[in-house]
């Protein structure tokens, strides 16, 4: 889970990569167990015919649709789907999204939680194959919630500058979303087959609540039993101009936390005495000694990959020496 709510002026961090071209980088990486595309990248909204019109029609809406990944995004960003603990209100954005689906010949469904509004959204793109597990892309709608004083644009207005789109979830994680959705919708409308079937979840309690893929699991597994899940966690890499493509890693396991709980003990007094053995201060001492503590580095194998990848892959010989030791 990829966090995009440090107060700044526009929140989602600045990327060293183009967002248009993070955003079709991330298109690639996502497709690269599914098939590959290429992205047009105009701004104009993605719009959505209805759904029973004929196999040519949806074709084009599925064309239209993935042809353009910044215009989908800015839609996506245009619904309010902050999480604040009890799950995001994503029934505006499912039901949307759904009639993008619809409109491209994709059979979707929308399946709610006992939460108001509350709502997950499972697309099934057909494969040929019929023994083949299925491939499941996890994406989530929810966002971290805003504080809107400390933005500089309108959270949920998909504004572009500078070729960079900013937004309350554009990094976390529906420019991810547009990108993989935007990929399959153009690979549906060249009516290329996939060997097996595709299932696009588009989670909306990922940031917190009771009812996310974890409930989704108990409850409808015959929906989403796969093979595979590829999900949020990987970068589109850029040389050292920020712009050109480098490298598109793939993230298989993420650090994880571990709690500590500290105890101290001193001579229980009145709190306006000092007493050197205060528990109050040794408290804070250890925390100060926690955070000075620098953990001992150790190459997995798949890391120790990673960095001979980038040592490969990068044209500033500087970095490359450095990385080699």
């Amino acid at each position: 889970m990829t966090q995009d709510h440090t107060p700044a002026p526009t929140t989602d961090p600045a990327p060293a990569v183009n967002r248009r071209t993070f955003v079709t980088g991330v298109a690639a990486l996502t497709a690269a167990g599914v098939g590959t595309t290429a992205l047009a990248r105009s701004s104009a909204p993605a719009t959505a015919s209805p759904a029973g019109a004929p196999a040519a029609a949806r074709r084009t809406a599925a064309a239209n649709a993935g042809d353009d990944p910044v215009g989908m995004l800015k839609k996506m960003l245009s619904f309010d789907t902050q999480n604040f603990g009890q799950g995001g209100k994503t029934r505006a954005h499912a039901e949307w999204l759904k009639s993008v689906w619809d409109a491209a010949g994709v059979p979707a469904e929308i399946i709610p939680t006992p939460q108001p509004d509350n709502v997950h959204l499972i697309a099934r793109i057909k494969g040929t194959s019929t023994t083949a597990k299925p491939l499941l892309l996890l994406g989530h709608s929810d966002v971290v919630p805003v504080e809107r004083e400390n933005w500089s644009v309108d959270p949920f207005a998909g504004t572009v500058k500078k070729g960079e789109i900013y937004g309350r979830g554009a990094l976390d994680m529906k420019g991810a979303n547009a990108a993989s959705i935007s990929a399959l919708l153009r690979h549906v409308a060249e009516g290329a087959k996939f060997e097996r079937d595709i299932i696009i979840l588009t989670d909306c309690d990922e940031e917190a609540g009771s009812y996310g893929s974890g409930w989704l699991a108990e409850n409808h597994w015959d929906k989403l039993d796969a093979g595979m899940v590829l999900t949020e966690g990987g970068w589109f890499i850029a040389q050292s101009d920020k712009t050109t493509p480098m490298l598109i890693s793939v993230t298989r396991q993420d650090k994880v936390y571990f709690n500590l709980d500290l105890y101290a003990d001193g001579t229980a007094t009145h709190s306006s005495k000092p007493i050197p053995d205060n528990a109050i201060v040794s408290l804070s001492r250890a925390v100060a000694a926690i955070g000075d503590d620098l953990a001992p580095v150790h190459l997995t194998k798949v890391t120790r990959e990673y960095f001979e990848a980038l040592a490969d892959a990068t044209d500033d010989r500087r970095w490359e020496r450095a990385i080699r030791g």
